[in-house]
């Protein structure tokens, strides 16, 4: 996790929340401290993805899914990247164990290589 940043897997707060209903239904059970604020989530994920822009970064954008959670917006947890490729994860919270394959597909879909699972 070293050297510069070229490519990087985000999803966009719509993507993730896509809701009002959802972040009611789900906040509390993933334990988050208050319900996400989708509108100001959204405005801070702008900026990130202009800082990313600005540096030439690459941004793969992962789709909606019915096997997530908020929690998904967190696309880091579920995978371990390396420069051979990636090694997809189980999740430990069990509103959690569909990312793994939602985001295994993602990866797939972009040619990038699966290296396994643990």
């Amino acid at each position: 996790m070293t050297g510069k940043m070229t490519r990087v897997v985000l999803k966009r707060p719509a993507e993730a929340f896509l809701s009002p209903k959802k972040i009611e239904e789900e906040w509390q059970q993933l334990g988050f401290l208050a319900p996400p604020d989708l509108a100001k989530a959204s405005q801070e994920f702008s900026q990130l993805e202009e800082i990313l822009r600005q540096e030439g970064v690459e941004i793969l954008y992962l789709p909606a899914d019915e096997r997530t959670t908020l929690d998904s917006i967190y696309t880091h947890d579920p995978v371990i990247v390396t420069e051979a490729g990636a090694i997809i994860l189980q999740m430990g919270k069990k509103a959690r164990v569909g990312e793994p394959e939602a985001l295994e597909e993602a990866l797939r879909s972009w040619d990038l290589p699966i290296l396994g699972q643990l």
